[in-house]
């Protein structure tokens, strides 16, 4: 048995007959720098709803989200809510809404909603409109009011539980336990 080899003048047999395809790394480095970029674009993100904050009234005692463009509630109701709501609800949006009522120190309740800053609100003699960051507070009685920051996160995480034509909502057990019993608060 004769074995013959024939030996190319560059010494390697592959790339003595072909060309080694090029523009491979490009494609790495380019798909790396979009693959960087989304990571920097969440991370931000994430760090920035733990870090920015909204003022809402404090005694809080229900917080619910709603997107207003799907739900659809009878004119005889929407004309018996409260001014804040009413505004809120009228503005039709798709991003999500936040209505809720606080417990003032009179024991009476107070009704409150906070919209995004691009809808268009005209505040009324019984409603007043306190515009902060992205979004806008509307609040049913103009008095002064204490105000607590919340971190944007904790909105996030209710607003993420709205699935279509349903609204998400969290109540507050010490005001609301205050209120029920007719107690002021310790």
């Amino acid at each position: 048995m004769d074995h013959t080899f024939n030996q190319p003048p560059k010494g390697s047999a592959i790339l003595a007959y072909g060309t080694a395809p090029k523009g491979r790394g490009l494609w790495k480095w380019v798909m790396v720098g979009i693959a960087s970029i989304l990571v920097i674009t969440f991370a931000g993100g994430w760090l920035l709803s733990q870090i920015m904050t909204v003022k809402l009234p404090t005694n809080r005692m229900l917080l619910v989200t709603l997107k207003p463009a799907q739900i659809d509630l009878p004119s005889t109701l929407v004309t018996d809510l409260p001014d804040s709501w009413r505004a809120a609800l009228r503005t039709d949006s798709h991003l999500p809404i936040l209505i809720g009522v606080r417990i003032q120190a009179s024991g009476s309740p107070q009704a409150f909603a906070l919209v995004y800053r691009h809808q268009v609100i005209v505040p009324t003699e019984r409603m007043s409109l306190k515009k902060q960051g992205l979004y806008q507070l509307l609040l049913d009685d103009p008095e002064a009011i204490e105000l607590e920051r919340i971190r944007l996160s904790t909105l996030f995480q209710l607003q993420r539980k709205i699935r279509n034509h349903q609204a998400a909502w969290r109540l507050e057990s010490q005001p609301f336990v205050f209120a029920a019993l007719g107690l002021d608060e310790v």
